[in-house]
């Protein structure tokens, strides 16, 4: 609790990253949507005590760490690994929680973990239009290796962010 009674928040996840996450100005997340700004606009008149998020915030850190980050869009892994299923299967959704990434499996059972710590990023390529963006929702992909593992991590960047925060991980290079 803050002196005000109010509830201290979590951090934003884009807070907590070593990675730099460009931020999305506020004139094009506004711009995305009419009426979330009209929506925003409504709030901030009609009383200064509610706690409004800031459009294009992000997500912010889970106050449980077991507690599952939804980071944007799908966060998938594909290679050879013996962590993964045979390839064939194609890739394989990550669920990401405040400690660690484990795969989702089709039956909805608790997933295998990545084993984060002992895989080394060898390359990051950026597949958004803006070519190097480091936006949080831009997509990339990042080459991870480590021992028996060839894989391949593709996602949002602030989801790669957070990977790379729980594993340790350096900043790849910009491609």
């Amino acid at each position: 609790m803050t002196a005000g009674g109010r509830r201290r928040r979590p951090p934003l996840v884009a807070d907590v990253v070593p990675w730099h996450v460009e931020r999305t100005p506020v004139e094009l997340v506004l711009g995305r949507s009419a009426l979330a700004a009209l929506g925003l606009a409504v709030a901030l008149a009609s009383t200064s005590s509610v706690d409004v998020e800031p459009p294009g915030a992000g997500p912010r850190v889970p106050e449980d760490p077991q507690e599952q980050l939804h980071l944007g869009d799908a966060l998938t892994v594909h290679g050879s690994a013996p962590w993964l299923p045979r390839p064939a299967l194609g890739p394989q959704s990550l669920r990401v929680d405040g400690r660690s990434a484990s795969l989702t499996p089709l039956d909805g059972s608790s997933g295998r973990a990545l084993p984060l710590a002992d895989l080394v990023v060898t390359a990051a390529t950026c597949h958004d239009r803006y070519r190097r963006r480091r936006r949080a929702g831009a997509r990339w992909s990042l080459d991870v290796v480590g021992p028996g593992a060839t894989a391949t991590v593709t996602g949002p960047w602030l989801a790669l962010a957070w990977l790379g925060h729980l594993a340790d991980w350096p900043e790849p290079e910009a491609p």
